[in-house]
C-alpha cells in the first residue's frame, strides 16, 4: 500500500480537507465469504439490495482476486475511487466518487465474464457506510452460480446488523486512528516550523549584532 495524504484543521475538518492519494495493488487476494463472482452469474434478473442483503448473498462463496488495483484520490472535498481485478470467472472494474464529510456516494461496477458472454452493471448509491446496490443483469451466457437472495427473519436480520455494526465500529476506530495520526503529524510539522523560524531569527539576530 502507498499512501500520501495531507490535511488541515481538527476533528471532522481533517476528513473534509483531506488531499492526496492511497494506492493498493496485489497479485493475488482471497476474501472469505465475499463471492463477488456470484453477481455476474445466475439467471438474468435484477436486484436492488442494501448492504446487509448483498453481503448475506455473497457470504455463500469465497472470492479469489488476481491483478488487484485500488486507488483513492482525495481533493476539493471529494473522494474519487477506482478498482479493478480479475475474479475467478469475471473481470471487475469499479469507479465512483463520494463527497466529504457526509460520504454521499455514487459508483458503478462492471462485471464481464472471461468468455464475455455475461455482463452485469451495478449502480451504487446512498453513502459509503450505508450503500444501496442496483444490480442489472444485461446479458447471460453459460449458466454459472449466482446470487441467492433470501428473505431474512427478523432475528437473522438483527443478528447480522449487529455483526455489521461491530465491524463498522472497528472501522470507525481505525478511521479515528488515521485522523489522530494526521493531527499528530500536523502538530509536529507546526512545531518544526516554529523551531526553524526561531533558529532563523536567532541567526539573523546574531548576524545583526556582529555588524
Amino acid at each position: 500500500m502507498d499512501a500520501d495524504l495531507k490535511s488541515t484543521g481538527t476533528g471532522e475538518e481533517l476528513l473534509t480537507n483531506l488531499t492526496g492519494s492511497v494506492k493498493f495493488s496485489s497479485d493475488n487476494l482471497l476474501i472469505s465469504s465475499f463471492g463477488l463472482d456470484l453477481i455476474n452469474g445466475g439467471k438474468k434478473e435484477d436486484f436492488v439490495l442494501d448492504k446487509t442483503r448483498l453481503l448475506t448473498a455473497l457470504a455463500d462463496s469465497d472470492c479469489g482476486m488476481h491483478q488487484v488495483k485500488v486507488q483513492a484520490l482525495f481533493d476539493n472535498k471529494q473522494l474519487r475511487y477506482s478498482a479493478s481485478a480479475a475474479l475467478s470467472t469475471s473481470d471487475l472494474n469499479l469507479n465512483g466518487q463520494a463527497s466529504l464529510p457526509n460520504l454521499n456516494n455514487q459508483g458503478k461496477a462492471f462485471f464481464v465474464s472471461i468468455p464475455k458472454d455475461s455482463i452485469t452493471v451495478t449502480d451504487i448509491s446512498g453513502t459509503l457506510t450505508d450503500p444501496v446496490f442496483n444490480i442489472k443483469a444485461l446479458q447471460r451466457g453459460i449458466m454459472r452460480p449466482g446470487l441467492f437472495v433470501k428473505t431474512l427473519s427478523k432475528e437473522e436480520e438483527e443478528a447480522y446488523k449487529k455483526k455489521q455494526d461491530a465491524i463498522e465500529t472497528e472501522q470507525q476506530r481505525d478511521r479515528n486512528k488515521i485522523l489522530n495520526a494526521v493531527q499528530v503529524l500536523k502538530d509536529q510539522i507546526a512545531i518544526l516550523e516554529q523551531d526553524t523560524q526561531k533558529q532563523q531569527d536567532n541567526e539573523d539576530k546574531t548576524l545583526e549584532q556582529s555588524k
